[in-house]
């Protein structure tokens, strides 16, 4: 798996995630600190989410950070 197919992978478990629990981009946006406009760039594959970004994500969502990298088992 190249870079560009795994953070396009980080976008699709960050947004099934949210489907899951029924969780709006403003919503998230607003619990991570991350700008609406610049989440909106990362679910839609525009560009790929930050390092720093993914733990404030998967904190957000009460998941696990592994849960949103394809690819890594969730423990």
């Amino acid at each position: 798996m190249n870079s560009t197919q795994w953070s396009r992978g980080v976008a699709a478990e960050v947004r099934a995630e949210m489907a899951r629990q029924r969780t709006s981009r403003k919503e998230l946006a607003d619990a991570t600190g991350i700008s609406l406009s610049t989440l909106r760039r990362r679910l839609d594959d525009d560009t790929p989410f930050a390092l720093d970004e993914l733990p404030r994500v998967a904190h957000a969502l009460n998941v696990p950070i592994a849960a949103l990298m394809p690819g890594v088992a969730a423990a």
